[in-house]
């Protein structure tokens, strides 16, 4: 399987898929990593498999035993099981995608200097998907037959749309943690993990911690 799947990250990286050899040798010695990358085969971008991966090794390095949640007919379930001495948690992994290509290019002889520019990136629109997909993300968790009331609920969002960049994203996270309604029936200790490819040179890392 994992030959397989690092054809398809030939495919997708070309020379750069071999870096990720070290990642997939670190996740595949977790429990449910055989079923994980079964399930990997068939998703529809790859790029999902390397977040994958990604969220992975943030929570072995943070020191947390990690788990894979295999797939069930009978209802949806998160995607890892995460613990450690002081806590045990379930982790719904979200990545949001490159939503729009963005404005299209113009060759210097097809612009005039009295055409307006057209608009680039939507803030409002972007951010409501960003809050929708949070939100379902919680709320799968919570209807998983094996969250129990102590468990923490995690949803680990990696951000590769440029549209909606890093200060945005916050503002929005901090924003809906403040709210009740959408919450109100989720008594579980809840957080969110958010990464992208930018890294935070002032706090030295990729990734972010918002507590409710």
């Amino acid at each position: 399987m994992i030959e397989e799947i690092f054809s398809k990250l030939r495919d997708a990286y070309g020379d750069k898929a071999p870096e990720f050899i070290p990642l997939i040798n670190l996740v595949k010695q977790f429990k449910g990593a055989k079923s994980f990358f079964k399930d990997a085969l068939g998703f529809k971008d790859i790029r999902d498999f390397i977040v994958a991966l990604i969220f992975v090794s943030y929570f072995h390095h943070a020191k947390c035993s990690v788990e894979f949640i295999p797939r069930s007919k009978k209802e949806k379930t998160p995607d890892l099981c995460i613990a450690n001495s002081e806590f045990r948690g379930f982790v719904e992994i979200k990545h949001i995608h490159d939503k729009h290509d963005g404005p299209k290019k113009v060759l210097p002889n097809e612009s005039e200097t009295n055409e307006k520019l057209e608009e680039y990136g939507n803030y409002t629109r972007d951010e409501k998907y960003c809050r929708d997909d949070i939100i379902k993300g919680f709320k799968q968790i919570q209807n998983f037959s094996g969250l129990k009331k102590t468990d923490t609920m995690i949803v680990a969002i990696w951000n590769s749309d440029e549209d909606l960049e890093e200060i945005d994203m916050k503002s929005s996270l901090n924003q809906l943690i403040k709210e009740k309604n959408e919450f109100k029936n989720m008594s579980n200790p809840k957080c969110i993990i958010y990464g992208s490819d930018w890294y935070s040179l002032r706090r030295q890392t990729q990734f972010h911690v918002f507590r409710f």
